[in-house]
């Protein structure tokens, strides 16, 4: 993932474990927040391959509809403790199909690589805060 610098504009490569990190530029050396926004994933292999790798609760949304502002609030309260990303209906029918879920869930956690909970609606970022910690 490429994490853009504010300070110089320097595209910086972070690896997906330390996407949750704070580091600092490559070219500037000036401090890199943890991932404060939502990452947009398009293909299954790369959404597994983040799930695997991440040390941090990760919320999925699935269908990526709408409420852009609050979700990218929840992302911006939870930076450093837990990331969110956003899939489109391909990856979401695959991930529904592959934890057998009957219902379409908007939102899916994950920690470690396995789905820990599933909820249907955005719920208020302090909740999800305490969820986040607690599962680290």
């Amino acid at each position: 993932m490429l994490r853009i610098c504010a300070r110089c504009g320097t595209g910086n490569r972070v690896p997906s474990r330390h996407l949750a990190d704070a580091g600092k530029c490559g070219a500037c050396r000036e401090p890199l927040p943890p991932q404060q926004v939502p990452l947009d994933v398009v293909e299954v292999k790369k959404l597994d391959r983040l799930l695997a790798q991440v040390r941090v609760p990760v919320m999925v949304e699935l269908q990526a509809s709408g409420g852009a502002q609050r979700l990218a609030t929840t992302a911006a309260k939870l930076a450093g403790r837990a990331l969110v990303v956003r899939v489109p209906a391909a990856v979401a029918f695959e991930l529904a199909a592959r934890h057998d879920l009957e219902s379409q869930p908007r939102f899916l956690w994950f920690f470690r690589g396995r789905l820990q909970r599933q909820q249907s609606e955005l719920e208020d970022p302090r909740v999800l805060e305490g969820w986040a910690i607690g599962s680290a």
